[in-house]
């Protein structure tokens, strides 16, 4: 139990910080980290009591107005609207919703159908929205907020002027990134009936040879390494031991992996639910080793409480549901901690295509289990099959 002192919190918020302390100790807050925020409230509150705000006062733009206070003050945590998450939850239960007073500019309203449209039309992943939509909101700025010339009169110089400067300097995943984005954007034009001038198909692409680099897998020993660092007397190394078998040994993707659920794990049929790209659903084996893992973890090292449905969850309160890029960051630190350089989660499902290569499984057969949409993305791996490649060479002239 978080023991609250009823003195520390005076003020507009004070009637509340019992109910705070609760919801603290509901999702894994320690004593130590409970106080910390406590406090912080403690400051909100005798800042709300100066200003003349009541609790129903409290909006996105007088919390805004307070980070601002603190961070100007020297403050180095408790610093953005992050922050107040559990407070506001907490108020919520009171019939209190912090929202925003401000009108939604133009630009913001269509951002926000763009993300929309991409997440229920296209059906994209959560992470590939937020990509998309921080390529295309400049574009969205420049013409609604600073030129206002809106998207009636988009042409197709103004969209290569856009890329053109745009991608200038970029890495050539990122330019590609950033076509896809504006081909999205005008496909979501033309549906609300603008931009009609310009066709999504003379977009230029980014240059690139297709297929030019080898895939980036493990040797055996350095795979063997990597896994032997996760210290699995300890959480965090159970569930870092858990997600690299995911990895490696089935070919998740870590956005894959972020999303799997408890529902997901079928353990008497020895399988459990990928939720893909495009929200495909697939169905798969779980092998022995991974299932092992994964119940080691589940049963010593989840954080308790049933409030997530996510297999897993960071170890530090509030014990939020990771993200594809908190497990690739969890990937990186262990292969650091190992001796091994910086190694990100992908590198790990190019490490299981190789291996059920040369294990004997056909590119067919691999691009299932990898879920490839295309047989030409299963390809790439041909070229690690170097027993096989041998018998297509000729001998060199003169050579032995």
């Amino acid at each position: 139990m978080i023991k609250v002192l009823r003195s520390l919190i005076v003020g507009p918020l004070q009637d509340y910080a019992p109910a705070l302390a609760e919801e603290l100790e509901r999702v894994g807050y320690t004593a130590s980290s409970a106080s910390q925020h406590m406090a912080f409230v403690a400051h909100l509150s005798h800042w709300m009591d100066c200003e003349h705000h009541g609790v129903g006062d409290l909006t996105v733009e007088a919390l805004e107005k307070f980070f601002s206070t603190r961070r100007a003050a020297g403050f180095v945590n408790y610093r953005t609207l992050k922050s107040a998450r559990p407070l506001c939850r907490v108020l919520a239960t009171s019939g209190i919703v912090v929202t925003s007073t401000a009108a939604p500019t133009a630009p913001q309203l269509m951002v926000e159908r763009f993300a929309g449209y991409l997440a229920q039309v296209r059906g994209l992943a959560a992470s590939t929205v937020t990509c998309y939509i921080g390529r295309i909101r400049p574009l969205v700025l420049a013409r609604l907020e600073v030129s206002r010339f809106g998207f009636d009169g988009l042409t197709s110089i103004d969209v290569e002027r856009f890329l053109a400067k745009r991608c200038a300097g970029e890495a050539v995943s990122s330019a590609q990134l950033c076509v896809s984005a504006v081909r999205s954007f005008l496909g979501f034009l033309h549906l609300e009936g603008t931009a009609l001038s310009v066709s999504v198909d003379a977009v230029p692409s980014a240059a690139g040879w297709s297929q030019a680099a080898l895939p980036k897998d493990l040797e055996p020993e350095v795979l063997a390494a990597l896994l032997a660092g996760c210290d699995r007397s300890s959480a965090g190394g159970r569930r870092d031991h858990a997600v690299m078998l995911l990895l490696c040994r089935i070919g998740l993707r870590a956005g894959e992996v972020a999303a799997l659920e408890l529902d997901d794990m079928h353990w008497a049929a020895g399988e459990f639910v990928v939720r893909g790209k495009g929200n495909h659903l697939a169905r798969l084996p779980l092998p022995v080793d991974v299932g092992e893992s994964l119940v080691d973890y589940l049963r010593y090292a989840r954080p308790p409480g049933d409030h997530h449905a996510a297999v897993f969850l960071g170890h530090k309160a509030p014990h939020g549901p990771m993200s594809a890029s908190g497990l690739s960051s969890a990937v990186a630190r262990a292969a650091r901690r190992a001796g091994l350089g910086t190694i990100h989660a992908h590198r790990l499902r190019h490490t299981a295509a190789t291996q059920m290569l040369r294990g004997g499984l056909s590119l067919a057969d691999v691009g299932l289990v990898l879920r490839h949409q295309r047989q030409l993305t299963t390809a790439i791996y041909a070229k690690v099959d170097r027993e096989a490649l041998r018998g297509l060479t000729r001998i060199w002239p003169g050579g032995s």
